[in-house]
């Protein structure tokens, strides 16, 4: 249920080991080039409720992504790999034992190299240059974060948080979903929305209600 980043990698990874899988997902499917690439249609097109999504209190509004590939078709690129404190807590605190050691760490290096993570060619804008410059001036200590994806070929290409007409960005267009369309067995099923998930008589869940916008 879903095409952002944890339901592509997870349909990538049933479909590379050999079973069927159906892919739902409540936005329409829309390839990169026909993004429009401006504020007006991302907002319309790409975000929850027009971006117009609130917390149950109505205290904050959440962006949040309602596009096919998810919150990684609006997100802003920057890719920080967990801190071995988090990786640490993961393990003590909630049971994942594997996440401290080498496991979790081939882990992290595939979708490094999947998402092209990149430091090279990162363009800092006037205000990043300050803040870097005044961390210099500091003595604080100061790096240039990583960004998934291929450096733009022009103006036109996009801006992160409105889509890339030409998938340089990654993001789940350019890897996992990618990866389940090539491993075959992908039935993609745009426009549908998850109602209910269904359980079975331990307890555990065996199907989705869901409708089909056609």
């Amino acid at each position: 249920v879903g095409s952002g980043p944890g339901g592509a990698v997870m349909t990538a990874e049933l479909a590379e080991a050999g079973f069927k899988v159906a892919l739902l997902e409540s936005a329409s499917w829309a390839s990169p080039q026909e993004q429009g690439c401006s504020e007006q249609d991302a907002f319309r097109n790409m975000y929850q409720e027009s971006g117009n999504f609130f917390t149950e209190d109505t205290n904050f509004v959440v962006l949040a992504g309602a596009a096919f590939g998810g919150g990684g078709a609006i997100n802003w690129n920057c890719c920080l790999p967990p801190t071995q404190q988090v990786l640490e807590e993961w393990s003590r605190d909630f049971g994942v034992e594997w996440a401290s050691g080498a496991e979790m760490a081939e882990s992290v290096e595939r979708v490094r190299e999947r998402l092209a993570m990149q430091k090279d060619r990162v363009r800092l804008n006037r205000a990043n240059e300050i803040l870097m410059q005044g961390c210099a001036s500091l003595g604080y200590p100061s790096e240039v974060a990583a960004q998934q994806g291929y450096e733009p070929r022009g103006p036109e290409a996009g801006w992160c948080s409105a889509g890339w007409k030409h998938g340089h960005r990654q993001g789940m267009h350019g890897s996992a979903l990618a990866d389940a369309a090539e491993a075959g067995g992908l039935l993609l099923l745009d426009g549908c929305t998850a109602n209910e998930v269904l359980r079975d008589a331990e307890g555990r869940a065996c199907a989705v209600r869901a409708t089909l916008r056609r």
